[in-house]
């Protein structure tokens, strides 16, 4: 017996997409919109910083129902079995290779238990990420990680076409080199960017890792709360070698690192009325709710 598939409207598709990015990126907010035009449908998936375009698309995509190939201009169709889960697979598709193309057929795939035939009614999803709700925020953004590679690398940054960034041989633009770190780079709900960094050896040996990946955008949360407002006395050491300690002589709270903590660290501890102890080695200020919850989530690696 031939099961029948059954088929969701574009509309219905989408609602699959929001339900399984919504499981997959907890906290995410994403705006799933569908279209329906002359000889098609599409979903169109946007969202603000938050996972990278490959992670959403490796989600939201396995609800297209057509792919096409260039190579002979013709669109080809699937079908596919839906799970329990709201998950899907292909199920089969004819492919192009019959035509002199180069998509392959699918041959029908066994039912999964519990699976439905469907035929999705998008035919394409196209995912895209904002880096910021505005073009002129985006632009800052991308400027001030350009501006945070070249400091790293001691390149004199004249705007966003300064080259060489990796010597006299690298002529593409560092805006360029600053666009593709952002977007390979993914952002949990609440994190922001705080600075850039050189990636270590045991990253770029790890399964995965792009070779060409020198830098690592480093990322903060929001500080975490602290009981009634208050640091609790004596030393924490949530991470290992910043020590945190209140000075009731001075009313003053103290943070003593292990060694010189980078520049854009000093930059941002300056900027919240921080000073330096020649005679003490460690870093000092007022003991305020505010200067508290800092250097906890300084010790958090949240500044």
């Amino acid at each position: 017996m031939v099961m029948q598939a059954r088929y969701l409207s574009c509309a219905e598709t989408a609602k699959l997409v929001r339900a399984a990015l919504a499981k997959n990126f907890p906290g995410v907010k994403f705006s799933v919109r569908s279209s329906e035009y002359a000889g098609g449908a599409s979903i169109d998936v946007r969202w603000t910083l938050g996972p990278t375009v490959k992670e959403v698309d490796d989600i939201a995509g396995q609800y297209e129902s057509a792919s096409f190939d260039g190579m002979i201009d013709m669109e080809t169709h699937y079908s596919h079995w839906l799970m329990l889960d709201g998950s899907t697979r292909i199920e089969s598709g004819p492919g192009t290779e019959g035509s002199r193309g180069v998509i392959p057929a699918i041959e029908p795939q066994p039912r999964p238990e519990g699976a439905e035939l469907v035929h999705f009614g998008a035919h394409y999803v196209q995912c895209a990420r904002k880096l910021r709700e505005n073009y002129e925020d985006e632009m800052k953004f991308r400027t001030q990680v350009a501006q945070d590679m070249s400091i790293l690398q001691k390149v004199a940054y004249t705007g966003p076409n300064t080259i060489h960034l990796f010597g006299d041989g690298d002529t593409e633009q560092v805006d360029q080199h600053a666009w593709r770190l952002i977007n390979q780079t993914s952002f949990k709900p609440g994190e922001e960017y705080a600075g850039v960094r050189y990636s270590t050896e045991e990253e770029r040996n790890s399964e995965g890792w792009d070779p060409w990946a020198v830098f690592v955008i480093v990322k903060k949360s929001p500080a975490p709360e602290i009981d009634g407002g208050i640091l609790h006395p004596g030393t924490l050491n949530v991470n290992p070698g910043i020590k945190i300690r209140e000075n009731e002589v001075h009313k003053g709270i103290e943070i003593e690192f292990p060694s010189k903590p980078p520049a854009l660290v000093i930059n941002e501890m300056k900027a919240n009325g921080w000073r330096w102890s020649h005679t003490g080695g460690f870093w000092y200020n007022k003991q305020t709710p505010d200067n508290k919850k800092f250097a906890l989530g300084l010790q958090n690696g949240n500044q």
